[in-house]
C-alpha cells in the first residue's frame, strides 16, 4: 500500500511541509491500526519510506528481484525514492498495526549504503521497537502540536537515522538494531517516571495511577524508582510540589493560591508539609529568601505575600 497522508479512525500522526532547503526533512509520521486485509498493487513513492510493522504484516516484495519475504513483527523496511514495492496482508492476523515515516534526502544520512546491491529494500530487525518508539513519538508530537512541533519531530527522525546507520549486519540487506545500553535504559526509565510523577501537581495522584501510566505494577515502580533515585516515588512527587510552592511563593502568590496550585487542601496543609520538607514554615522561608534580595520591598507588599 502506498504510504500517504491518508489515515483511518484508529490512526494518528501528521503531515508537515518542511522548510525550503532543509535536507533531510521529515514529511510525515503515521501510526495506524487496520481491521482489514488486502493484496496491494505494486507502487512506488517519491520520498524515502521507513515502514515498521508492529504486528505480523504478511509478506512483501520490492525492487528488481521481486521475491516475496515474510514480515514478522518488529521489522522495519527501508525503501528509497522510486523503488517499487507490493504488500500482501491476506494472511496477517487482525488487527494489523504499523508505523511509518516519509522523509527526503536519506542519502545525505548515508542510508543508500544500507541498501542491498542486488536490489530491494533494506530490512531491520528491532525486537526492542526502538525505531517504532521514535516514529510513535514523532506522530504524537504531530498530533499534539501540528506544524509547531516540526523541529521536535525532526529530531526524532535523526534519532531514527542514528539507529539505522549503527545497526549490525545480519545478512545481505538485513540488519539488527542494537539494543539499548543498560545505563541509557535506566536513565530513560527515571526520566519517564519523574515526568509522570510531576504531571499536574494540582491534582491528586495515587501510586496505582502513576504505575499505570508507566505500564508497570506498583511494586515494580517503587522498587526500580528507589533503586535508581534513592527515594520513593511519592516522596519525589511531594518534593516536586514543595519546590513548585517555593517558586510560586517567591513570585508573590498568596499562600492560599500556592496551596491550590500545588494540590494542597488549604494554606494550613501546605504550611505543614512545607515545614516538614524544608525545615521551616513558608513565612520563614520567604523572610530568608525574598526580603534580603529585595531591600526596597515595603511592609505592605511583604504582608500581602506572607
Amino acid at each position: 500500500m502506498r504510504k500517504t497522508a491518508a489515515v483511518e479512525n484508529s490512526s494518528y500522526g501528521f503531515v508537515w511541509n518542511p522548510p525550503p532547503g532543509l535536507r533531510p526533512a521529515l514529511v510525515n509520521a503515521i501510526v495506524m491500526a487496520r481491521s482489514r486485509r488486502w493484496l496491494g498493487q505494486a507502487g512506488s513513492h517519491g520520498h524515502w519510506v521507513l515502514d515498521f510493522n508492529l504486528t505480523d504484516y504478511g509478506r512483501s516484495r520490492s525492487g528488481r528481484s521481486g521475491e516475496w519475504v515474510r514480515r514478522p513483527p518488529n521489522m522495519a523496511h527501508l525503501y528509497p525514492p522510486g523503488m517499487a514495492y507490493c504488500e500482501d496482508l491476506r494472511g496477517a492476523p487482525l488487527p494489523i498495526r504499523e508505523a511509518w515515516v516519509l522523509f527526503t534526502c536519506g542519502e545525505a544520512a548515508g542510508l543508500h549504503r544500507l541498501l542491498p546491491r542486488s536490489g530491494g529494500c533494506a530490512r531491520f530487525m528491532d525486537p526492542e521497537r526502538r525505531i517504532a518508539g521514535a516514529i510513535q513519538a514523532a506522530a504524537q508530537i504531530g498530533r499534539a502540536e501540528g506544524d509547531g512541533g516540526f523541529l521536535k519531530a525532526q529530531a526524532r527522525l535523526f534519532e531514527i537515522f542514528d539507529l539505522l546507520v549503527r545497526s549490525e549486519p545480519a545478512g545481505p540487506g538485513v540488519y539488527r538494531v542494537a539494543p539499548e545500553r543498560p545505563e541509557a535504559r535506566a536513565g530513560g526509565f527515571l526520566e519517564s517516571a519523574r515526568s509522570a510523577l510531576r504531571a499536574d501537581l494540582r491534582a491528586p495522584l495515587r501510586l496505582e495511577e502513576a504505575a499505570r501510566r508507566m505500564n508497570m505494577s506498583v511494586s515494580s515502580l517503587c522498587h526500580r524508582f528507589r533503586a535508581e533515585s534513592g527515594e520513593a516515588p511519592m516522596t519525589y512527587r511531594m518534593r516536586a510540589r514543595i519546590e513548585l510552592a517555593k517558586t510560586l511563593a517567591l513570585k508573590g502568590l498568596p499562600l492560599k493560591r500556592v496551596a491550590e496550585e500545588t494540590g494542597f487542601f488549604d494554606a494550613y496543609h501546605l504550611s505543614k508539609a512545607f515545614k516538614k520538607a524544608a525545615g521551616m514554615a513558608p513565612r520563614d522561608y520567604l523572610s530568608q529568601s525574598l526580603i534580603p534580595a529585595r531591600p526596597g520591598l515595603t511592609g505592605a507588599c511583604r504582608e500581602s505575600i506572607l
